[in-house]
């Protein structure tokens, strides 16, 4: 009953500091919430059962908040700022992280506040609720009259015993032979390092698109009838096999026939949302890539998803940077000649230079037009004049503006010869172009792209298949250096999803690595000692077995959506290790030795610790198993918490108490137990 006040009130109070923030409530900031409500009743748990404890042990109410909430005080406060202090990089480091930065602020938030809110419920209303308002009765006082839930309770009661006990056996044995439970934890850490390499790693959740669109592009020039054929072919392969699609919409060359635009069009397949789809995304792309060989001299891409546009660039990108574009073009097509015939696994290579309009070279002889005294910029102005026309003057009449142009006949500019007949006025009266000019035919790009002022081309594809990015590219690396010779001129590199994932996780580890620190900073500053901190940082290792032991079992990739997971467990396993290294220095300096204090701690320490990692897990579950396809992008955050925190504290119930008997075993004790406490004999009965 006083837990489950305490959850809407931190609720309530979260999403009153969102309102003041102007924070809305969407999808993160709901995830916020829920992984809130999993620890909103952690540090609650810890207080009331240690409260409960007193109370069972025959203190009256009042009595038993306050020595119950002084005991836990600390280790509940420590937990709570760990896990705060963990976000504090996240934010610092947001700027590198783009849009998962953007993305994961107001979930930072709002996780935050819940549990800021959660600490005060935890050290000032539970307490209260416990010892005056809503006073917790033991069985003794009040036993239970309605015989199923004396059933109930004497299976439930039944159950925790069996737990306790078996627990109490294993721990026993495992203090005993300490050597051998260290090996065992280390081997299941170096198992989890070498299950790795089975995993693909993306920047970004996969997602299931609601539509498909296909670009076709044929060689320029081609005349509209044909490109509109072609495109009606696919649309009848569309309409044939692809089931399940709401909508078709067929485009040939968005402008005038005869312009540059005829020899392009588009397909774009809308789908209904993910759980009706009959053929999802992939499938329609497959079913046309198996016609795509009926059309050689069409060059076709498929339009990004969402993954591809959140992510923001290619699986494969490479990136040809040259001050001479022709030579870096037919790079390009001879890369691509490579991957389409050499590499499976790909999507269509696709070039993001356009090359093949038809274009005339005018070269003008400096030398003999500054001779015959013509200005260059003069030459430039007729051959504007004369080709594209200029305006003469405006022809207004009954409130209406004409603009006259002025321009060759269509006859005198049809033909490339008609350009050496083209006048500029020089020193000695008007000369002909042909005087000091010559003329070349060629091929000119569409567009050309520049990065940081050099010229650049693009050569991107998808991976059909679960290779990773590098594997890729270490192959289509050793294509170009066993068939091709690059110009110095070119400069190639890799830029591709594996660069961005790369650069990511560099900076996630970063991340982990300031948490790490701020998490050892707070705990030493709480325990006033380095060794207890030290104990306590184990366990975050501990939480990689599970994450990547979820990760095989699900089939799930690694995005950097589990590595804000983790960055958030590693706040998060600590606090188990809190409550048992905290509740084992108290037993020491009652006089327990190092090893019955280590027992003594875990059988005690054992209820709580259950019931505050099921309370979080438990909440995570429907994020990470039942969220559906709209809730891809936060599925990796679930799992990564429900896995890691399960084998965090399965471990640590066993690996903490065996590290701090190593460490403090030389230790004497030099406290004894205050008059009026409870000595650890009496805890031992209580428990």
């Amino acid at each position: 009953m006083i837990i489950s006040i305490s959850i809407p009130f931190s609720i309530l109070v979260t999403l009153l500091a969102m309102n003041f923030a102007g924070i809305t409530l969407n999808m993160l900031t709901m995830t916020g919430l829920i992984l809130g409500v999993g620890m909103i009743v952690d540090a609650s748990i810890v207080i009331i059962e240690n409260i409960w404890q007193y109370r069972e042990r025959g203190a009256k109410p009042r009595i038993s908040a306050i020595l119950g909430t002084d005991e836990m005080f600390k280790s509940v406060f420590a937990g709570n700022i760990t896990t705060i202090c963990v976000f504090i990089p996240l934010i610092f480091f947001k700027s590198q992280l783009g849009m998962i930065g953007e993305m994961a602020e107001e979930m930072i938030f709002t996780i935050v506040i819940s549990l800021v809110s959660s600490l005060l419920v935890a050290l000032f209303l539970v307490p209260v609720l416990a010892g005056k308002w809503i006073s917790l009765i033991t069985r003794e006082e009040r036993p239970l009259k309605w015989k199923p839930l004396i059933l109930l309770d004497s299976l439930l009661q039944l159950s925790l015993d069996g737990v306790t006990r078996v627990y109490g056996v294993i721990l026993r044995l495992a203090l005993r032979h300490r050597l051998t439970t260290i090996l065992l934890v280390a081997g299941s850490m170096a198992l989890a390092v070498a299950l790795t390499p089975r995993l693909n790693i993306n920047l970004m959740p996969g997602f299931a698109d609601s539509s498909v669109s296909l670009t076709v592009s044929l060689p320029v020039g081609t005349p509209l009838q044909k490109t509109e054929a072609i495109l009606l072919e696919l649309e009848y392969v569309v309409r044939e096999e692809v089931r399940g699609y709401t909508n078709l919409v067929t485009s040939v060359a968005t402008g005038r026939p005869g312009t540059s635009s005829s020899y392009t069009g588009s397909i774009s397949i809308q789908l209904p949302e993910a759980n009706k789809q009959i053929d999802t995304a992939e499938t329609v792309k497959a079913k046309l890539r198996a016609h795509f060989d009926r059309f050689p001299d069409v060059s076709f891409a498929f339009g990004m998803g969402m993954a591809r546009q959140m992510q923001g660039s290619a699986d494969i990108d490479i990136a040809l940077r040259s001050d001479d574009l022709d030579a870096a073009f037919a790079v390009a097509n001879n890369i691509k000649d490579l991957m389409k015939t050499q590499l499976e696994g790909l999507g269509e290579p696709t070039i993001d230079l356009t090359e093949g309009l038809p274009q005339v070279e005018i070269k003008i002889d400096r030398r003999r037009a500054y001779d015959l005294g013509v200005n260059i910029k003069a030459v430039a102005n007729e051959l504007y004049a004369a080709v594209n026309g200029y305006t003469a003057t405006v022809f207004r009449e009954a409130g209406e503006e004409y603009s006259v142009v002025v321009l060759l006949r269509e006859e005198d500019r049809s033909k490339i010869v008609d350009l050496d007949r083209i006048f500029a006025n020089g020193t000695s009266g008007r000369v002909a172009l042909a005087n000091f000019a010559s003329l070349e035919k060629g091929i000119g790009p569409v567009s050309i792209a520049r990065e940081n002022q050099t010229r650049i081309i693009h050569l991107s594809a998808d991976i059909l298949n679960n290779e990773r990015a590098y594997m890729v590219e270490d192959r289509i690396q050793e294509l170009i250096d066993e068939n091709l010779v690059i110009p110095d001129s070119v400069n190639l590199a890799f830029e591709g999803s594996w660069r961005d994932v790369s650069d990511m996780g560099k900076t996630f580890g970063l991340i982990i690595l300031l948490a790490v620190i701020l998490v050892f900073g707070v705990m030493a500053g709480t325990y006033e000692s380095f060794r207890d901190p030290f104990i306590n940082l184990l366990t975050i290792p501990l939480m990689f077995i599970g994450v990547i032991s979820i990760h095989i079992l699900t089939g799930e990739n690694l995005t950097m959506f589990t590595a804000i997971g983790a960055v958030m467990l590693a706040g998060i396993v600590v606090n188990n290790g809190i409550i048992l290294v905290d509740y084992t220095n108290l037993l020491v300096r009652r006089g327990t030795s190092i090893h019955d204090a280590c027992h003594l701690a875990g059988m005690s320490r054992l209820r709580p610790v259950l019931m505050t990692t099921l309370t979080t897990i438990l909440g995570m579950i429907p994020m990470a198993f039942f969220g559906g396809e709209n809730a891809m992008m936060i599925k990796p955050i679930g799992l990564t918490v429900v896995g890691g925190l399960s084998s965090a504290t399965f471990i640590t119930l066993f690996f903490i108490p065996v590290v701090y008997s190593l460490l403090n075993e030389r230790k004497q004790s030099i406290d004894v137990a205050l008059p009026g406490t409870p000595d650890s004999t009496e805890e031992v009965h209580a428990n």
